[in-house]
């Protein structure tokens, strides 16, 4: 066997041996590389509960069904890191609530809910919202439908949401449109007694003291 073996391999076997496991080494580098690249490629999974979408209540609060058994029939589920306008804070408020049921609705009404380290408020949940690759919560920040409102302990995305936010306001999407600002944050028409008197310009201050008029 062994001499069938030095036959094949030719006149000089301990030459050929050491060519032929030379060139299994670098057929092994070269196809590590693409094996490593490939592996990259694949899509990154999202550990989270399923839930269905069944009402859109405002921009950034859903009424879900729970396919996972952490998440009960009928809960609220809020978004972390964003505050919508309000219902009363119109256009911008019918604004927000369109773009998340034109990207629920029309897409896939099956989400993914990833809890970060304070899951519930009082009977709500929080969650970052994920159809596919796309983070909701970071989406309807790019389009300029929310402010972001990043806070402790929920802060797994707080940079990303921070960034599309940012982008939005230099564009001037949405509530940072120069030509109709929104001029009364979510948190501010809350508080008041009466939605609709009081106007402050917070996005001057959001902007480092730029005017928009």
């Amino acid at each position: 066997m062994i001499l069938l073996t030095i036959s094949i391999l030719g006149s000089n076997p301990s030459w050929n041996v050491v060519g032929f496991y030379n060139c299994k080494f670098r057929a092994l580098m070269l196809f590590l590389p693409l094996c490593l690249w490939l592996s990259g490629c694949q899509p990154m999974v999202t550990k989270g509960v399923p839930a269905k979408v069944q009402r859109i209540i405002s921009g950034d609060t859903l009424e879900v069904v729970g396919t996972g058994s952490r998440v009960n029939y009928g809960e609220i589920v809020h978004l972390i890191g964003i505050d919508a306008p309000e219902l009363g804070q119109s256009p911008w408020d019918q604004a927000s609530r369109a773009f998340l049921s034109q990207k629920i609705i029309l897409d896939h009404p099956t989400v993914i809910l990833e809890m970060d380290q304070q899951p519930m408020e009082g009977d709500r949940r929080l969650a970052y919202v994920w159809i596919g690759k796309t983070l909701l919560n970071e989406a309807i920040l790019a389009e300029g439908h929310a402010l972001a409102v990043v806070k402790s302990p929920n802060m797994r995305y707080s940079q990303r949401l921070l960034n599309a936010q940012d982008r939005a306001r230099q564009i001037g999407l949405g509530i940072w449109n120069p030509d109709s600002p929104l001029r009364t944050t979510p948190h501010q028409f809350r508080r008041q007694p009466v939605h609709g008197g009081f106007q402050r310009d917070w996005q001057a201050r959001a902007a480092g003291g730029r005017n928009y008029h």
